[in-house]
């Protein structure tokens, strides 16, 4: 599978310090510069109001990011070599696998992942699909699903990591001269509807306590799971 054939994939991706779904067919180019510019909305506008710098560089440094940066590397490099349809299969099928087991058996708990090692694993997971078949939000909902964040830290810690991937990508894929003036435009176009979600999300969180919180993450991971699934 060529590059540009991995960039005209049809995704589905939960943004979680929205509350929406977005659905689109764009170029991963686009893709990576409207979340980047959300993502840094989302990350100066609520996390650094509701979680200290200090804590959210501590939960993200020593293995979110580095992850993260050796997923999007990989993907790079073997972008020419993987099937695209294959990949998005298994992640939906691991979507709906821990979104049913959250919502049936709550009593078995994944303590394998809360550690460094786990965060380091499900980062490395999420820049490779994020760079492959823009489904990178799964791995990281997985994760902090299984250690349990409050919705706060939850968003807060997504926000600022996928912001921060976001730009990674972004400086591959500039690299590759992927990059051109009309998808700068596109991206900008959607920037209004990017602060419109934003607030959104953050009025609906501050409802939310953590319980229902990650229930509703769960129902959504689940038909996530089905439609990359469905559409293969």
């Amino acid at each position: 599978m060529n590059r540009k054939r991995c960039s005209a994939y049809w995704y589905l991706k939960i943004s979680l310090n929205r509350g929406t779904w977005r659905f689109r067919r764009a170029p991963v180019n686009a893709e990576i510069t409207t979340d980047s510019s959300h993502y840094f909305n989302a990350a100066i506008t609520y996390c650094w109001r509701h979680i200290k710098c200090a804590q959210l560089l501590e939960k993200m440094g020593p293995s979110l990011i580095p992850g993260a940066m050796i997923g999007v590397s990989v993907a790079y490099l073997i972008i020419d070599f993987i099937n695209a349809e294959h990949l998005q299969l298994i992640i939906g099928v691991i979507c709906i696998v821990f979104s049913l087991k959250n919502l049936l058996l709550k009593q078995i708990t994944l303590k394998a992942l809360n550690n460094k090692a786990g965060a380091l694993i499900m980062s490395i997971f999420s820049g490779l699909t994020s760079s492959l078949v823009h489904a990178g939000g799964p791995p990281i909902i997985i994760y902090f699903s299984a250690i349990g964040l409050a919705p706060a830290k939850f968003i807060a810690t997504a926000s600022a990591f996928f912001f921060i991937m976001n730009i990674f990508k972004l400086i591959g894929v500039t690299a590759l001269g992927m990059l051109t003036g009309e998808i700068i435009l596109t991206a900008m176009a959607f920037i209004p509807l990017a602060f419109v979600g934003n607030w959104i999300g953050v009025k609906i969180n501050t409802s939310l306590n953590k319980q229902l919180f990650l229930t509703i993450m769960n129902y959504l991971l689940l038909l996530l799971g089905c439609w990359l699934v469905m559409t293969k």
